[in-house]
């Protein structure tokens, strides 16, 4: 991570404990909380490929550690349950980092599992103009929308959905699924195969990035929806045959 960087994170989390300390009403302090925890599994998802990332991270988690004591003090609590977060416990529960407060768990900063970049060309590095062109080549994503996602999190969604977002979207070379247009931040949307309500995840699996007009028309039983989202849309053979694909698992009729 650059100075910049390093700095900005310090900042935002920073920012995020405060608000944690003095929550805006008596029912906020979990939402404060999730917040927090959204944030920091984003940095995390970021930058989990980035050179010496631990190092970083013990840096901020120094200063944001010395805040959460600071400013939350008796409210912090070392040991607590993890059975109503899953995923927290999957990929944090090991950590002897982790803090509780309200009973609610705090994701530890320095806690950071790293993904090593496999076969990457010598010339690879941060250091030069051409190093830092081939490290963002492969991506093939917007690096300005993927900080876009990292940095607009949801309050009603789990940390699971907001992490594997991110992901499907690096994954998805930043494009629609049905479409394979590249996507702006307003066309982004998250689609799940099997509808929450319906018994679905927020897994990896079962998620999909997709144009906000086809989220609509998967979903659209109206009419009227329906043939302006196909006029706007122009979708070929196949484009229709996925859409009627993920309508179905909707338990929506075919087009």
């Amino acid at each position: 991570m650059c100075d910049k960087a390093i700095k900005k994170v310090k900042h935002n989390l920073i920012e995020k404990v405060k608000k944690i300390q003095k929550p805006v009403g008596n029912k906020t302090e979990w939402k404060a909380i999730h917040q927090y925890n959204l944030m920091l599994s984003g940095v995390h998802n970021y930058y989990k490929m980035a050179t010496h990332i631990s190092h970083d991270m013990r840096d901020i988690g120094r200063n944001v550690d010395t805040a959460i004591k600071n400013r939350l003090r008796d409210r912090v609590k070392r040991t607590g349950s993890l059975k109503k977060y899953k995923y927290i416990e999957g990929k944090y529960g090991k950590s002897k980092q982790l803090k509780f407060v309200s009973e609610k768990p705090l994701i530890p900063v320095a806690y950071i599992k790293t993904r090593p970049p496999m076969l990457k060309k010598t010339k690879v590095n941060c250091y030069t103009t051409e190093g830092r062109k081939e490290i963002h080549k492969p991506l093939n994503v917007s690096m300005k929308i993927l900080q876009w996602l990292v940095h607009n999190q949801g309050t009603q969604r789990s940390i699971e959905y907001m992490d594997n977002r991110i992901s499907l979207f690096a994954g998805q070379n930043g494009q629609c699924a049905i479409m394979g247009e590249v996507l702006e931040t307003d066309e982004i949307h998250c689609h799940h195969k099997r509808p929450v309500k319906m018994g679905g995840t927020d897994e990896y699996k079962n998620l999909l990035i997709i144009h906000t007009d086809v989220h609509i028309l998967i979903h659209a039983k109206d009419e009227k929806t329906i043939e302006k989202c196909m006029i706007l849309l122009k979708l070929d053979k196949s484009q229709l045959a996925k859409i009627n694909k993920y309508r179905k698992l909707v338990k929506n009729p075919e087009i």
